[in-house]
């Protein structure tokens, strides 16, 4: 879970650094937070976090969880599938978590 946290941290970076790009190309009355994590710090940031993984299906979810702290090799050893299989899926499970990540806030939730 920790090295998921790092991820989705990393991600708010991205949106925060997008928006203050944003921020500078609005009229000097207006601009957005100046937080990296999105106003987001420790218990707040964790339920979060857990509010957007329960948005991934399933498997996606348990393989983002679960390449965190098992070896990708013995994780497709124990799901039965081939190695180059889990990477992809794990890729894509990763960019829906990125989308998910992405979107503004108040919209986190449920499409």
């Amino acid at each position: 879970m920790k090295t998921c946290f790092g991820f989705a941290r990393n991600i708010m970076h991205e949106v925060h650094n997008q928006r203050s790009r944003a921020a500078q190309e609005l009229p000097a009355g207006l601009s957005t937070s100046g937080n990296k994590t999105l106003g987001l710090f420790g218990v707040e940031a964790s339920v979060f976090l857990g509010e957007v993984l329960r948005q991934l299906p399933a498997r996606d979810r348990e393989l983002i969880l679960n390449a965190e702290s098992v070896p990708q090799e013995k994780l497709a050893e124990q799901m039965g599938i081939p190695l180059a299989t889990l990477r992809v899926w794990l890729h894509r499970a990763r960019n829906k978590l990125k989308k998910l990540l992405r979107r503004p806030p108040g919209l986190a939730g449920g499409s």
